[in-house]
């Protein structure tokens, strides 16, 4: 019976170990997960977002492996309230560092029904003195990158918005 007894208790003991291994993704975690602010308010500006969100919409974007349909994730329109057009100036442009860190703050807090563990970073783009950038922000790091995009006619170029795009993608910064 004590036979009888230990197999059953060593069967549950399995069962529950398979059971939870099984929930577990294996520590791997979705994303990116971006925030996308554009500061261009113009039309022309709303052109460049059309070309991101057409660009998304497409089955085969990956971002060289790094965007994956259904697993990553860009906040456009529905960004996180207190990340407002003043705030991200403050950090892009005047580049202030008490800013920055409410910033990265805010990005590495935010929870929604589709986001648990907050965001890997944020792209922005702005036409400031003439000129059109894209400029790119990672959770966890001070740097700030920024791409200068030549213009042909009054926006960029669909190739080029999506090189720059792909290139200001952040890496996961969240643990699995």
């Amino acid at each position: 019976m004590s036979f009888f007894i230990r197999n059953i208790r060593f069967t549950l003991l399995f069962l529950a170990g398979a059971l939870a291994i099984s929930s577990v993704s294996a520590g791997y975690v979705y994303g990116p997960y971006a925030v996308w602010v554009n500061l261009d308010q113009s039309a022309e500006g709303k052109v460049v977002d059309q070309k991101i969100e057409q660009f998304f919409s497409d089955e085969a974007t990956t971002c060289n492996g790094n965007w994956i349909v259904g697993q990553s994730r860009l906040y456009m329109k529905k960004r996180p309230k207190n990340i407002d057009n003043e705030l991200v100036q403050r950090v892009f442009l005047k580049k202030d560092w008490s800013s920055q860190k409410k910033l990265q703050k805010i990005l590495k807090n935010y929870k929604d029904e589709f986001i648990e563990e907050g965001f890997d970073g944020i792209i922005v783009y702005l036409r400031h003195n003439g000129e059109a950038k894209m400029m790119g922000m990672t959770v966890g790091k001070k740097k700030i990158t920024s791409y200068t995009l030549a213009l042909s006619s009054e926006h960029p170029e669909d190739g080029m918005i999506k090189n720059v795009f792909c290139g200001l993608l952040p890496p996961k910064t969240r643990a699995p």
